[in-house]
């Protein structure tokens, strides 16, 4: 299952459509190797780490347990940030989530994205990544860039 989330809804998708959203972010993720990142971090994360539904630092969760990723965000620019949350397990796609954000210059804010694990979540280690854009790709062409480098955290289902 992969969820997003727009606008404050929160989505859970058809395997179906886990097969255009793995396409989907490889391409993005080739693009992105491919791209140069602002020489100046205009929009900075400066942590992620996982939560529990309390809000509670944790890194090892178990099935049906709600993975909070909290992303402390220091922006020095004006416009929009495109913050997305890539969560990977064994190569595969667990779930992503997504937020826009306005933003202005010498501030600091927090985003939590996340998805409770479902019944049947694999055990073992999973990456969660953390990638900033100037907005989507259809909308920004060939102005399209990261505002900061990927960052990434682990945690572990048992």
């Amino acid at each position: 299952m992969v969820s997003t989330k727009d606008s404050g809804r929160h989505f859970n998708l058809s395997n179906g459509f886990k097969i255009m959203v793995t396409v989907f972010l490889l391409l993005f993720s080739t693009y992105y190797s491919s791209v140069t990142i602002a020489t100046v971090c205009s929009v900075c994360v400066i942590s992620v780490r996982t939560l529990n539904s309390a809000g509670i630092a944790q890194t090892t969760f178990s099935s049906g347990e709600l993975v909070l990723v909290e992303v402390r965000i220091e922006s020095n620019a004006q416009g929009t940030a495109l913050i997305i949350v890539q969560v990977m397990h064994n190569h595969e796609i667990a779930w992503v989530d997504f937020e826009i954000s306005s933003v202005s210059p010498d501030t600091r804010f927090t985003v939590y994205l996340g998805s409770p694990l479902p019944s049947t979540a694999a055990l073992g280690t999973y990456t969660a990544s953390v990638y900033i854009w100037n907005g989507f790709i259809t909308s920004e062409s060939s102005n399209w860039i990261a505002l900061s480098p990927v960052n990434t955290t682990n945690f572990t289902v048992v």
